[in-house]
């Protein structure tokens, strides 16, 4: 059994699957600023999209663009019917009100399921990942490090939605390790390097890492890879996990609502 999970392989597959039938439609993504590891999975979509014949639009817009003009952006996006899907990458700056913005996202275009009934990306990687692996999720303690946005909070809730033991934490958790210790599935989302340690997990647990960072021009995850792949039983690589997967998840959402509409 492979100890690593190779979520280029999986990614590939996906891709075959949607090959020929996404081609010719439109993601347009939306960056504001210049964060990193926004910058490294933006690059990644616009390759995905390059391949398999999607047209590509980013709007990578100034640090201080105005809340008003983002909105202006969006709601001309909507009605472009050129445009088959829309991706702002968060996090948005603070100043920046994130729900007002997406709320905006008509659900037609909603690429990330925040105003449709579509799973977002990374939370749909994941479970794909699990079902691929044949990891059950039945009589297992997950635990989910992260309560963002995106990623933890929604994989969080559909978890506990189709009734599995889910612990959601942080990266301030008081006593940390000892929530982490106890889990079957560890799932990381904080984007903080080598927060999860060797000590901090048991024996076969299995370890799917979401987080992202970039140290001294390389990607690395939450967890020390490393150190904890000597005893878990399935670990994701970072890069080349749960990144490939959740771009291939884009263009799979992309395709329901093309269905959809």
């Amino acid at each position: 059994m492979e100890k690593i999970i190779d979520g280029k392989r999986i990614a590939e597959d996906i891709k075959n699957s949607l090959r020929n039938k996404v081609k010719g439609l439109t993601l347009a993504v939306i960056l504001v600023g210049e964060d990193p590891s926004s910058l490294i999975y933006i690059k990644q979509k616009e390759r995905l999209c390059q391949e398999l014949n999607v047209n590509f639009r980013i709007y990578n817009l100034l640090d201080d663009t105005t809340e008003k003009k983002l909105i202006e952006l969006l709601k001309s996006l909507n009605e472009d019917i050129k445009i088959s899907g829309i991706l702002i990458q968060l996090p948005l700056p603070k100043r920046i009100n994130r729900d007002n913005v997406l709320k905006e996202i008509s659900p037609k275009k909603d690429v990330d399921g925040f105003n449709s009934d579509l799973l977002p990306c990374t939370p749909k990687a994941i479970l794909k990942i699990l079902e691929n692996e044949n990891i059950s999720l039945e009589d297992k303690k997950i635990v989910v490090v992260g309560q963002g946005f995106t990623v933890g909070q929604p994989l969080s809730r559909i978890l506990k939605n189709k009734g599995y033991n889910v612990t959601t934490c942080n990266s301030k958790t008081p006593n940390l390790k000892e929530v982490t210790k106890r889990a079957d599935i560890l799932i990381t989302a904080v984007g903080k390097p080598q927060l999860i340690t060797k000590d901090m997990v048991k024996k076969w647990v299995v370890v799917i890492d979401a987080g992202i960072s970039r140290i001294n021009n390389k990607v690395v995850g939450d967890v020390d890879f490393e150190s904890v792949k000597e005893i878990a039983s399935k670990i994701t690589p970072v890069p080349g996990g749960v990144g490939p997967v959740t771009v291939a998840m884009v263009l799979e959402n992309l395709l329901t609502l093309k269905n959809k509409s």
